[in-house]
């Protein structure tokens, strides 16, 4: 066999069949993953379906001014090719090229985890972008490319939480977003100006919405309340009390609410940004607080958990002692990119957090999520990164109103792409695949041109020695 018939079988037989299902997989992955949402006992598909993503995080100008270029006109041609520079100027494209890829890749997870498994509501757990020290210019840049990742989605406008619920069927379409330290910074640098131009650019912060799935019963129709809360602003020192005013004014709006209008039927999905307290140990970020220095306003410069004493208090606002008409429901938070899944109880002595995989496990942990609102306690699933460092995940909420039980199902489960060298690997196969085959299919127009040409002459030379004969 000649090498152009070797190179043909190793195209057909090896790398074609390789890209096909490289690409299977990239486009079909939750199958491969068996991911879905959870579904209620009669195998219906659950009426709430929460697509969660977590942190991610988009770079720009910040990670591409590292290496810009620092040739000046009138350099002379041999300094462009000078080690140093061209260190620069690869690092550079190569970062652009990263970036690049990295709002693709993230796009392909959102949307083929939104084309497949079909989630009710989308939302964003803080961290779209990865500076709140950017400028308004890039802030905008960066914003545009968020939309952009996103495409198919639209933001929460006034004319939502007018109509003050989330059941129709455009909210398909919508993306809740909130709000993290990296788009408006922690409490002790946050200003008003960053919280409008969050608003301005991806939507309100401080809200809720009421979720009413259909239901056949004559009694009053089981609910979920969809909290969006800015926990940014919950503990102090912060820089501008009146953003922290905002957020408690939510808080006790709802509290008193619920207080005033018990409602049996009635859950909360609690979605915000900084995990609640927990002791060191329980999940890969343990409690850290720093804070600036007194010349600059002394408020909080960083922090990996809300403080023990804020978490307490918001618990107990949402998932309190059932006396008290509060009821169950489920927190999902971003921010520590490695996730966690914690049961908050509630003791005489206060809030204690466990790992959800170290409760009891099959007939006891049902029984203990039916319990969830006699008990006081909460579920609080910290969503592990979307970015490709992390694996590419994305949370699967699922939640029912189990007429038995009466009271409401929560489910969790993750899926994961794999990391962005995945991506990376199948559209690197693809480009392999496509100029291979261009450049066999080039070669063999060549040969059968060439093989044309032989006969051609052949034919020629027969014809010639006809006449002479």
């Amino acid at each position: 066999m000649t090498l152009k018939g070797i190179l043909i079988v190793a195209y057909l037989d090896l790398l074609m069949p390789l890209a096909v299902f490289l690409n299977v997989y990239l486009y079909f992955y939750p199958v491969f993953h068996f991911c879905s949402f959870h579904s209620p006992p009669d195998g219906t598909p659950a009426p709430f379906r929460l697509l969660a993503l977590g942190d991610p995080q988009l770079e720009g100008d910040t990670t591409i001014r590292r290496y810009a270029s620092q040739h000046k006109p009138g350099d002379p041609l041999l300094s462009y090719l000078d080690p140093q520079h061209l260190s620069r100027d690869f690092h550079r494209y190569r970062k652009i090229i990263d970036l690049w890829g990295n709002d693709l890749y993230l796009s392909h997870i959102y949307k083929t985890m939104r084309r497949q498994l079909d989630p009710t509501h989308t939302v964003v757990l803080g961290d779209l972008i990865g500076s709140q020290w950017i400028g308004d210019e890039e802030f905008k840049r960066r914003g545009d490319r968020f939309w952009e990742v996103f495409s198919g989605g639209n933001k929460v406008n006034a004319s939502d939480l007018e109509a003050g619920n989330a059941d129709s069927e455009h909210w398909k379409y919508k993306v809740i977003t909130l709000p993290g330290n990296h788009d408006i910074g922690y409490a002790g640098d946050m200003n008003r100006g960053r919280v409008d131009r969050f608003v301005d650019m991806f939507g309100p912060i401080n809200y809720d919405l009421t979720v009413t799935p259909p239901h056949d019963s004559g009694d009053a129709a089981p609910s979920l309340k969809l909290v969006v809360l800015n926990s940014m602003t919950l503990d102090e020192p912060i820089l501008d009390p009146t953003l922290r005013d905002d957020s408690y004014a939510l808080i006790n709006r709802i509290e008193s609410s619920t207080a005033e209008n018990t409602n049996p039927k009635e859950a909360t999905v609690l979605l915000t940004h900084l995990p609640f307290h927990k002791q060191s140990g329980v999940c890969v970020d343990a409690p850290f607080f720093t804070y600036f220095p007194a010349g600059q306003g002394g408020g909080i410069k960083e922090q990996n958990h809300l403080s023990a004493e804020t978490s307490s208090r918001v618990l107990s606002s949402f998932f309190g002692a059932p006396e008290h008409g509060k009821q169950a429901g489920i927190i999902l938070t971003g921010h520590d990119h490695e996730g966690c899944d914690v049961r908050h109880a509630r003791l005489e002595e206060g809030w204690n957090a466990t790992r959800w995989e170290h409760l009891p496990t099959g007939v006891e942990k049902k029984r203990l999520q039916e319990a969830e609102a006699a008990k006081g306690g909460v579920r609080e699933v910290t969503v592990q990164s979307m970015m490709g460092g992390y694996g590419g995940n994305a949370g699967l909420v699922s939640a029912w109103w189990d007429e038995k039980a009466q009271s409401w199902r929560f489910e969790y489960s993750t899926c994961a792409l794999g990391t962005q060298y995945v991506w990376w690997g199948v559209h690197v196969v693809d480009i392999i695949c496509a100029v291979a085959g261009f450049l066999l299919y080039s070669a063999h127009q060549r040969d059968a041109a060439r093989n044309v040409r032989k006969a051609a002459a052949v034919q020629e030379m027969l014809d010639a020695q006809k006449k002479t004969a």
